[in-house]
């Protein structure tokens, strides 16, 4: 739909910026060397970074996928449905969360008291 048209440009900006910032992190994870210091203090920091960075990573993922979806479903029209109770999500909510698969009802439907 020509509607989402600037919604899936800017998907597609950011898809790419989260893509290239995942590879750099990827590769600075891989680049961790296995061996932590001796001092027990400067070990423990440098776990605690690592597991910082690894949480990092995982939610770049899951936002990267969230992203491709959302592509995806304007891509084949089905974008802007609501996941819950299959009505529109407003436009208004799209342009201020792209990513948004519920409409606000329902969103807030599951915050309160979930599935």
């Amino acid at each position: 739909m020509d509607t989402y048209r600037e919604i899936r440009n800017t998907l597609v900006h950011r898809l790419e910026l989260h893509t290239g910032r995942q590879g750099r992190m990827d590769a600075h994870l891989r680049r961790q060397s296995s061996e932590l210091p001796d001092d027990w203090t400067e070990r423990a920091s440098e776990i605690g970074n690592e597991e910082v960075l690894v949480q990092l990573d995982d939610a770049g993922r899951a936002e990267i996928e969230a992203m491709r979806a959302a592509i995806d479903r304007i891509d084949n029209d089905a974008y802007g449905v609501c996941d819950e109770c299959s009505e529109p999500i407003p436009l208004a909510r799209l342009q201020a969360f792209p990513l948004a698969v519920r409409c606000v009802e329902c969103e807030t439907w599951e915050e309160k008291f979930g599935s």
